[in-house]
């Protein structure tokens, strides 16, 4: 696996309401993939204290991403307490998408719709650059 996360570019797709923090929620999730079969684990609580929403946000943010693709399958799985934790199963990304560095996700001096914004911008950006092609008007 890669150190750097792997974003597709059709996270510029998701519906327009609260769009910034649900992309930054994306990239938290994805960026615990940690081998070949492309599942993430982490806890909602975690994921919340995070993205710095409350857990129900979370559900919200999760719901959305299933339902626009992004998000392959969610299954429960128990661990040796009382408590489960969701498995999130990705899809293999082949091209279309940008790549960030793993240390954006806890930079705590900037907000997850910071975050999420310069991720929606580099989503646009012209395929392998930084740049973005605007049409002259």
């Amino acid at each position: 696996m890669s150190t750097f996360i792997q974003i597709p570019n059709r996270i510029n797709q998701l519906p327009k309401r609260s769009k910034l923090e649900e992309i930054f929620t994306y990239a938290a999730i994805r960026s615990q993939i940690k081998n070949e079969s492309y599942k993430a684990i982490i806890l909602k609580d975690e994921l919340a204290e995070l993205i710095g929403v409350n857990v129900r946000t979370i559900y919200n943010h999760v719901d959305i991403l299933e339902k626009s693709g992004l998000i392959l399958d969610i299954t429960k799985q128990h661990g040796t307490g009382e408590y489960s934790h969701n498995v999130y199963q990705f899809d293999y990304l082949k091209d279309e998408y940008f790549i960030m560095n793993p240390d954006l996700i806890h930079e705590e001096s900037i907000s997850a719709k910071l975050k999420g914004l310069l991720m929606l911008i580099k989503a646009n950006c012209i395929k392998g650059t930084n740049y973005l092609q605007f049409n002259s008007k």
